[in-house]
């Protein structure tokens, strides 16, 4: 472990003006590292995944999302620079159908960016949680899941992998 400290900033949801700002907070942790894991050194951010039942919309994001979403936990970490062996992954949102989506290499397919959330590991190995994008077309949601089935719905691909802690 090592010391560990809060960043205060504030946040403006996508569209919002500065009227409508919010104070967050992130609980960082500085390590050291041996040199030996060339992991070890990059900061991780947490991604969460939030649903909002209203729109049938889920949100993969590491950012602070709107209160109508509710949270369904953390599905694992991003490494915040690019390393060897990573592909960049971004927030996207698709207007026509009220959609947030996680895009890969930093493509929304002709839709909104909404910022990068970071990088995901693009080969398995120990303490790795893979991610698969996947599609439910019956909400017009796209979201990630652990699960290879995507919870039953279409599964488009393999994302990456994702660090359990």
């Amino acid at each position: 472990m090592g010391d560990s400290f809060w960043l205060y900033y504030v946040y403006l949801l996508p569209g919002e003006g500065f009227d409508r700002r919010h104070l967050l907070r992130r609980r960082l942790t500085r390590v050291t590292s041996d040199g030996a894991d060339p992991l070890a050194g990059v900061s991780r951010l947490a991604l969460g995944r939030f649903h909002n039942s209203a729109l049938d919309d889920t949100w993969v994001t590491n950012v602070q999302v709107d209160p109508t979403y509710v949270d369904e936990g953390i599905l694992g970490y991003l490494l915040s620079s690019p390393v060897d062996g990573t592909v960049e992954v971004t927030d996207c949102y698709i207007e026509a159908w009220d959609d947030h989506m996680v895009g890969a290499w930093g493509d929304c397919g002709g839709n909104r960016s909404l910022r990068r959330l970071g990088y995901a590991l693009s080969a398995d190995g120990p303490d790795r949680v893979p991610v698969y994008r996947c599609f439910d077309a019956a909400a017009t949601n796209h979201f990630l899941s652990p699960d290879p089935d995507c919870e039953g719905s279409t599964t488009e691909w393999l994302l990456g992998y994702l660090l359990a802690e």
